[in-house]
This record gives structure tokens, C-alpha cells and sequence, in this order.
């Protein structure tokens, strides 16, 4: 049985195109839908209420529905969070009783907020 094969330069380019074709369908993300400025306010509105939720007495546990934890490194339990729909939306926290021997784990669902700052901007820390 006779096997057909093709030059190695035709083989690669065959490659090479067909790859192009594949990363072009994938690599362009679709255009996005641009808001109006009431809608960008609205959202705004929302999360400035979602975020006001969290207050002094509440548990970590409470505090990770609307936030979670900034990257990079902090202290354990950590005192940097990010909102979860905007990682450039921040508070700082300070925390009750969390000078235990040695808390094992990055954030205890029971800490206790003592102090929550309001939201601020800042660019987003990725690990």
C-alpha cells in the first residue's frame, strides 16, 4: 500500500494556516454593547448599596458575599478586599480579636469587622 505524503514546506504551511484560521475566530472578542450614562449610574447606585450592606459586627463570612479577597500578599486574616463585580472597587478592614496565636487559615469566616472603610478606586493587584 503506497502512502501519499506532501513536501514539508506544504505540510507547515498547511499547519500554519489552518492554526491562523482557528485563532482568528477565537482570539476577537465581540464587540461590546456600550451603555448609557443612567445605566452606568444605576450600576453604580447598586453596588454602592450592596456595599454599604456590610457594616461593623459582621462576620468574615458575611463580608465574602459582596467581597472577596485582594491579591498579592497581606497579613493573615487579610485587611484588603475587593468587590466582586469590580476588582478596583476596595475597602480596608480591621478586625476584632484576631490576635490569636496563630490563625491557619487566610481569613477565618468568624472574625468579627470592628471598622470597614468606604469604597475606593484603585488598580487591581493580580497574583
Amino acid at each position: 500500500m503506497k502512502t501519499l505524503s506532501m513536501p514539508r514546506p506544504v505540510a507547515i504551511g498547511v499547519v500554519v494556516l489552518t492554526m491562523a484560521g482557528f485563532l482568528s475566530q477565537t482570539a476577537i472578542p465581540a464587540p461590546k454593547a456600550q451603555l448609557s450614562r443612567e445605566a452606568k449610574m444605576e450600576w453604580i447606585a447598586h453596588s454602592l448599596r450592596e456595599m454599604q450592606t456590610i457594616k461593623p459586627g459582621m462576620t468574615g463570612k458575611q463580608l465574602l458575599k459582596v467581597f472577596t479577597v485582594e491579591g498579592g500578599v497581606q497579613q493573615i486574616p487579610p485587611t484588603r478586599y475587593v468587590y466582586r463585580d469590580c476588582p478596583m472597587i476596595k475597602v480596608d478592614i480591621e478586625w476584632k480579636n484576631v490576635h490569636q496565636p496563630r490563625p491557619t487559615q487566610t481569613h477565618k469566616k468568624t472574625f468579627v469587622i470592628s471598622k470597614i472603610s468606604k469604597p475606593y478606586l484603585e488598580g487591581s493587584i493580580v497574583d
